[in-house]
């Protein structure tokens, strides 16, 4: 039976129309799709509509988390579909809430005295729905408050109007603390068993620019061009390095320069290494060639660590269209899987969830340093999570092997060896490599030469391992198999710590 809503609806929803079922009431004429256009009070008629339903029509086709928060990214309103269960309408909200987009400076800022005509230029500029309103009008200065499209009506305000009379002021804002985001980046660098004495962010560098700025304008290096302020290079085959916009503010080269003459004061480094992507390779260039040009002769032990890209199986990451992996989530996931193959291979290993996460996060720290730094990688989990191939459970799993050897022998003792096979004297070369292997791969800034000689070493133990017997042999073969058994756990283990990667006691 279908029954007539005397009520607006303000959504599309499944109403069925049938005949002589129906009221005489109940018919498409009387259906409104009108949309307001702008905002409007209880009891008043919009000043705009349109007989489309432009803003209601919630459908499947179109809607989702993903999109909310494509939707949202853009400075658009977000929004789910309702033709769903309560559960999962919540989980897509909550998934839409969680996603953590991270932070940008701003290009569109505006000061208390800018007017209405302002915001509504910026927006047509930078296509930003949301201006920050601050003391100087630029992303280094002090924070005011925010416009927002619903902070004004063009149809019901003079252009004229002054930003300090329609914003929404910083103490009716929600904030977060800066350590807010630290907390969470610390809890994953504890993950990777990676610690640093000092954060820094680029604000602490905001007092530090200045002096910089005037260093180079009293050495004849700053010059104009087109209203910015700029350190030419072309004598040196690079574009200009821009350290002033035109509007005065400052960019990323200008804080660069700051920070590195504060990190050359405080530490005095011997090296001060930048690992960044290979896409910033330009900017290293034109800092370190600034710096030298400004007569610090310690620019020369300044390195750009670069390194490639990591790209899914069916594409490339990229935040605009959401193909978006978040790091803590990739370790979590390596962990999960891991446990999921301890439990069908050994499920009655101890301390599995331990196990499990030395080796997951593990998995994922090997596979992202195995290939040589500047190669683009593809991510999988599968390849990754291999104990059988040229990863890190495979080398980890070796570890554990020697381990179980040597709790099953006990001490070794003093022997005298006469001769040797070949894959014995094929992995005592190995281990007497590895003081060369960690040379090399310092000097060269690649972790990947340790990676590769790992997986050689543990191959060649488990070949020695499988074609030779080590506890049933008479003493002095025993022993000194036993001694190639621990030189080759304390050459993995060390080689792995350098990774920062861990061994399990048992796998």
């Amino acid at each position: 039976m279908a029954y007539y809503f005397n009520e607006t609806s303000h959504t599309f929803n499944e109403y069925l129309l049938v005949p002589g079922y129906s009221s005489a009431d109940c018919i498409p004429a009387n259906v409104s799709l009108k949309t307001p256009l702008v905002k409007y009070k209880k009891g008043e008629e919009p000043a705009i509509s349109m007989n489309i339903p432009l803003t209601s029509a919630i459908m499947q086709s179109v809607s989702g988390d993903r999109l909310a928060v494509a939707l949202a990214r853009e400075g658009g309103v977000s929004f789910i579909y309702g033709s769903q269960s309560a559960e999962d309408e919540a989980a897509m909200v909550e998934k839409a809430k969680s996603y953590k987009a991270g932070f940008v400076v701003s290009e569109s800022n505006v000061t208390p005295d800018d007017t209405l005509a302002d915001i509504l230029a910026l927006k047509a500029k930078n296509g930003h729905s949301t201006v920050a309103v601050t003391s100087n009008g630029k992303p280094d200065g002090k924070l005011l408050g925010i416009v927002t499209s619903r902070d004004y009506r063009v149809s019901r305000m003079e252009k004229t109007e002054k930003v300090v009379n329609f914003m929404t002021p910083f103490d009716k804002l929600v904030c977060g603390h800066k350590d807010i985001t630290l907390k969470e980046v610390k809890k994953i660098y504890e993950k990777l068993n990676i610690k640093f004495d000092s954060y820094a962010g680029e604000s602490f560098y905001n007092d530090k620019m200045q002096p910089v700025i005037d260093e180079l304008t009293e050495k004849g290096l700053l010059v104009e061009s087109d209203g910015a302020k700029v350190v030419k290079l072309d004598d040196y085959g690079m574009p200009p390095c821009i350290i002033l916009r035109s509007d005065g503010a400052s960019l990323y080269a200008t804080r660069d320069l700051a920070a590195a003459l504060y990190r050359k004061k405080t530490y005095d480094f011997y090296k001060c290494l930048y690992v960044v992507a290979y896409q910033q390779d330009l900017h290293f260039k034109q800092l370190f060639k600034v710096l030298e040009l400004m007569g610090k002769e310690w620019a020369k032990d300044m390195v750009h660590v670069s390194f490639g890209m990591v790209s899914l199986e069916d594409g490339a990451m990229s935040t605009r269209e959401g193909k978006v992996v978040l790091l803590e989530d990739v370790l979590n996931k390596a962990v999960e899987k891991c446990l999921n193959i301890i439990n069908e291979k050994n499920p009655n290993l101890e301390d599995k969830e331990n196990v499990a996460e030395i080796v997951g996060i593990g998995a994922v720290i090997f596979g992202t340093l195995f290939s040589g730094r500047i190669k683009d990688i593809t991510f999988s989990y599968d390849k990754m999570l291999n104990f059988d191939g040229e990863t890190g459970p495979y080398v980890q799993y070796t570890c554990a092997r020697c381990k179980s050897v040597l709790r099953k022998s006990g001490e070794i003792k003093d022997y005298k060896v006469t001769s040797v096979n070949d894959d014995e004297y094929a992995l005592t070369t190995l281990l007497a490599r590895f003081p060369e292997i960690v040379k090399q791969s310092a000097e060269k800034y690649e972790p990947s030469i340790i990676t590769r000689y790992s997986v050689d070493l543990a191959e060649a133990y488990n070949k020695f391992y499988f074609d030779y017997r080590i506890l049933g042999e008479e003493d002095d073969v025993k022993n000194y198999r036993l001694a190639l058994t621990s030189a080759t756990l304390y050459v993995l283990s060390s080689a792995l710590r350098l990774l920062g990667i861990s061994v399990p006691k048992k796998m």
